[in-house]
């Protein structure tokens, strides 16, 4: 999480695109590093007190149950994603969380499928709303069946982030649309292949 540690204090600037790979959800999931509040803390030479480095690094890996060390891999980085937010419930923002694959058997279950989690975040209510037609659902956990395969999810992004507002304003004045706000979330199943 550390260049976004970086960006917590940083002035305003124009829209950044960031991507950001997560490594913490992969084999073997732990140690999982303790989640620090205090995220300035994080630039200091200590950013963890000792003792939950130490816990953290007595969690070593059940290579024959990886489920526990895979939930509490998800868990930071969630808590971390969540830490972020709230820093920065200013600024207007839309993150795009994707996996890139499921976890391995042992943890998914014999012949899972490929498909992965999409989830977008966001304070902009109508990519939202567009991302909800395009079947996301609102909140953090999506529905099965997969909506379709990872390649459509491009032109769905775009349709999404595109400007329809102006042009169903032209068309009909009357139209209100939602303004930006409070962060929502959308998510959906993808599938990988």
């Amino acid at each position: 999480m550390f260049p976004i540690v970086l960006d917590v204090n940083r002035a305003p600037r124009p829209p950044l695109f960031v991507f950001f790979p997560a490594i913490s959800t992969h084999i073997p999931f732990t140690p999982t590093p303790p989640y620090q509040p205090d995220w300035a803390r994080m630039l200091t030479a200590e950013p963890y007190d000792q003792a939950d480095v130490n816990r953290a690094y007595l969690r070593q890996p059940d290579w024959m149950d990886l489920g526990p060390s895979y939930a509490d891999a998800l868990s930071y980085m969630y808590q971390s994603l969540t830490g972020y937010l709230r820093l920065r419930a200013d600024r207007d923002f839309v993150m795009i969380l994707i996996g890139d694959h499921q976890p391995a058997a042992a943890v998914s279950g014999e012949g899972a499928p490929w498909h992965v989690p999409v989830h977008i975040i966001a304070n902009r209510r109508l990519v939202l709303d567009r991302l909800i037609e395009h079947g996301f659902r609102a909140r953090l956990t999506p529905a099965r069946p997969a909506l379709g395969p990872m390649h459509l999810l491009t032109s769905t992004l775009l349709d999404a982030f595109g400007n329809r507002e102006s042009v169903v304003s032209r068309l009909n004045p009357s139209v209100q649309h939602p303004a930006s706000g409070a962060a929502g979330a959308a998510s959906r199943w993808a599938a990988e292949r």
